[in-house]
């Protein structure tokens, strides 16, 4: 969506471009949080499932058009160049900020916990009084907001949007990076240190 807006309405201030992309990424996160509730199916296979679909319509939407270079904006581009605190990238520094709200929030906030709970014992869960349907639909859309803040970041990174291969395999590299990091598939298990050391 962002790449479109940079090809179509290069006018709007691009970052705009940040809170489009974490918007709909919200948006597509609650559909498969929706999905998991009302369906009673498992996430990973609502996930992998909806992948498929959500990369359908990004080639829709785009005409099967790549958003080359030179719509991309320069000053989005220049945040994974070197940035004048040791030559470090700005979206590496984004990266670790994002580590650590996620640590903040999953050990200091009730939510948190809960997350934690739900992804233990669904079933004791719902008996201790946790609203299942919110935990679950606040974890999908969290998870979205991430995914459509790590699209601009590649965007950012590479420079041009392709609809056919951008992301691609990214979910086998993802799964593998948290499962080495200590998380469990199932849920409730898994620290945000041990993800992060997964994805170095």
């Amino acid at each position: 969506a962002s790449g479109l807006m940079f090809r179509y309405a290069p006018e709007i201030p691009w970052v705009l471009g940040f809170p489009l992309s974490i918007g709909v990424g919200i948006l597509l996160g609650l559909v498969n949080g929706a999905l998991v509730i009302f369906f009673k199916l498992p996430s990973i296979i609502v996930t992998l499932g909806t992948l498929s679909v959500y990369r359908g319509l990004t080639f829709i939407m785009s005409d099967a058009r790549q958003i080359d270079r030179q719509y991309v904006p320069s000053a989005l581009k220049a945040m994974s160049q070197t940035s004048p605190i040791f030559g470090i990238p700005w979206i590496v520094f984004m990266m670790f900020g994002v580590a650590i709200l996620t640590y903040w929030f999953v050990n200091h906030t009730r939510m948190g916990r809960q997350i934690f709970a739900l992804g233990s014992n669904p079933a004791a869960a719902e008996l201790r009084g946790i609203n299942v349907t919110q935990v679950t639909l606040t974890v999908f859309a969290i998870s979205g907001a991430l995914a459509g803040l790590a699209g601009i970041m590649y965007a950012s990174r590479w420079g041009f949007v392709n609809p056919s291969n951008t992301g691609a395999g990214f979910e086998f590299q993802v799964i593998a990076a948290v499962v080495s990091g200590g998380v469990s598939i199932n849920g409730g298990v898994g620290t945000v240190p041990g993800v992060v050391l997964g994805v170095l």
